[in-house]
C-alpha cells in the first residue's frame, strides 16, 4: 500500500475471502517502519504509540482493566444493548475506530453475533485472520482523511484512547457522528493523562527536574511521580508533531451535549478510575477484588507503556539517556508502588437525532419476562443475574451538563501551575540551532 498523500483515502480492506485481501495479514512490515527499536505506523507521525507485539500486548492488558471497571465491554449497558437489538430486514453495524489488537473488536463480534463489526487502525495487528469471528472485518484507515465513505452507516461507533494521532478532534468528531444512522450511539473513551492522587480528588504531583522554577510551580515537587511527569512530557511531545491533546482534553470535559447531530437529552458522561498496582481496598471483598484486579493489569499496562513513550519524544529531540533514566526511575517508583495513584479513563456517549433539530428516536425494546408468564426458573434466574452485577466502586456518571460541567471545574481547580517543558525546551534547543 502506498504511502498517503493530501486529499487520499487509504482504505486497504483486510477481507477473509481471498488470498489478497489475507495478504495485509502476512505483508505487516508493509505498514510499518522502525524508529529506536520499536515498530510504528507508517501513515500517521504524530500518533505516540508503537504498533508491534509488544504494544499490542500492552493493549489488552489496558482492556482488561477497563472492562473491569466498565463491568463489561461498555458503560451503560442498558442503552447500547437496547441500540444492537436485532432488527428484522436489517444488520446492525459497529464501528470501532483505533480497533488495535482487535480484542474490543472481536469480543463484540463474538457478543453480538447478529451484527457486523468493522474495526480500523493505522496498522494491522499481527493476528491470525482464520480465528476471526465471520462477522468482523478489519481495515486499514485514517481518520484524519475524513469519514465520509462511512456515513450514515453504523449503530454504534466507539473510539478508544488514540486522541494522541487526531491532528483535528473537532473535525473527527464530527465526521465520527456523521457515520451514525439515526438512534446510532456515539462512545468515545480516553485517558485522562492528570493522574490522581489515593483520594481520587487531588491531582499527583511531577517530579521536579532541574529549570522547573521556584515555589510559584505548584504542580511539582521533589517527592512526585516519575511517571505522572514522564506522561506528560510524552504529551507535549504529541502536540509538537501535530496532535491536537489539549482541544481533545476540552472536548473531553464538554462532552457531546453540545455535538450537533446528536441529541443532548441522550447524552452522558463519566469516567472510572484504575488503581496503579492492586493496593485499594475496597467496602467488602468484592469490591476489593474488582480494585486490585484492575490494579494488577493498570500496574502491567504502566510498566510497559512507559518505555513505548520514547519513540515520541525521541523525535521531538530528546537523547536516549535522558530518556532511559526516567524510566528506570518510573520502574523503581512501580515496584515501590511509592505513590498510590489513579488513571482515569473518561467517556462520553450520545444517540444521532432521527434528522436535523429532532430527538433522536426511542431506543428499541426487548421482550422481557412476564411475571405472569414466566416460570419460576427463568424469573429467578432473572433476578440472581440483576443481584450478582458488582458494580465497579470507582465509576462516575453524570446524565446532564451540569453535573458534568461541575465535576471538570472541581478537576481543573486543583492543577496548579505546570513547570516549562524539558521536551519543549529540548525542541526548541534543536530547532534553534538548525
Amino acid at each position: 500500500m502506498e504511502p498517503q498523500t493530501d486529499g487520499q483515502n487509504t482504505r486497504e480492506k483486510q477481507g477473509r475471502e481471498s488470498d489478497e485481501g489475507a495478504s495485509v495479514f502476512r505483508d505487516v512490515n508493509t505498514y510499518v517502519k522502525e524508529l529506536h527499536g520499536r515498530l510504528f505506523n507508517s501513515l500517521n507521525d504524530a500518533y505516540l504509540l508503537p504498533s508491534d507485539s509488544d504494544e499490542w500486548a500492552r493493549l489488552d492488558k489496558q482492556s482488561s482493566a477497563i472492562a473491569i471497571g466498565f463491568g463489561g465491554l461498555y458503560p451503560c449497558p442498558e442503552v447500547i444493548d437496547a441500540v444492537l437489538l436485532p432488527e428484522g430486514g436489517r444488520t446492525k453495524r459497529i464501528l470501532d475506530i483505533g480497533c488495535g489488537s482487535g480484542r474490543w473488536a472481536i469480543q463484540m463480534a463474538t457478543k453480538f453475533p447478529h451484527t457486523s463489526v468493522l474495526g480500523v487502525d493505522l496498522a494491522p495487528p499481527p493476528i491470525d485472520r482464520t480465528s476471526l469471528p465471520p462477522n468482523l472485518s478489519l481495515e486499514i484507515d485514517d481518520v484524519n482523511h475524513g469519514l465520509g465513505h462511512f456515513a450514515g452507516e453504523f449503530d454504534l461507533v466507539h473510539m478508544r484512547c488514540v486522541s494522541g494521532g487526531i491532528t483535528n478532534i473537532d473535525q473527527t468528531l464530527l465526521d465520527l457522528q456523521k457515520c451514525l444512522r439515526p438512534g446510532g450511539v456515539l462512545l468515545i473513551v480516553d485517558g485522562d493523562p492528570s493522574l490522581l492522587s489515593e483520594d481520587r480528588k487531588a491531582i499527583q504531583l511531577f517530579k521536579r527536574l532541574p529549570g522547573d522554577g521556584g515555589p510559584e510551580v505548584t504542580s511539582v515537587s521533589e517527592q512526585g511521580s516519575w511517571f505522572q511527569r514522564l506522561l506528560w512530557e510524552a504529551c507535549v511531545a504529541c502536540e509538537i508533531l501535530g496532535a491536537s491533546l489539549t482541544r481533545a482534553d476540552e472536548v473531553d470535559d464538554l462532552g457531546l451535549w453540545d455535538a450537533p447531530l446528536c441529541d443532548p437529552e441522550t447524552a452522558c458522561s463519566g469516567g472510572i478510575d484504575l488503581p496503579i498496582g492492586p493496593w485499594p481496598q475496597g467496602k467488602d471483598l468484592e469490591e476489593t477484588q474488582l480494585l486490585q484486579c484492575a490494579g494488577v493489569f493498570m500496574h502491567q499496562n504502566i510498566s510497559s507503556v512507559h518505555r513505548a513513550y520514547h519513540g515520541i519524544m525521541l523525535k521531538a529531540g530528546m537523547d536516549q539517556a535522558t530518556l532511559d533514566e526516567w524510566s528506570r526511575n518510573v520502574d523503581k517508583e512501580l515496584k515501590e508502588l511509592t505513590h498510590k495513584m489513579w488513571l482515569r479513563y473518561r467517556f462520553m456517549m450520545a444517540r444521532r437525532r432521527a434528522g436535523e433539530g429532532l430527538p433522536a428516536p426511542p431506543l428499541p425494546t426487548a421482550q422481557t419476562l412476564d411475571p405472569s408468564t414466566g416460570t419460576s426458573e427463568e424469573l429467578e434466574d432473572a433476578e440472581q443475574q440483576r443481584k450478582s452485577q458488582v458494580r465497579y466502586p470507582a465509576m462516575d456518571i453524570y446524565y446532564t451538563r451540569e453535573e458534568n460541567m461541575a465535576k471538570m471545574r472541581q478537576k481543573r481547580s486543583g492543577f496548579g501551575v505546570f513547570p516549562p517543558s524539558a521536551v519543549k525546551a529540548k525542541w526548541d534547543m534543536t530547532r534553534s540551532e538548525s
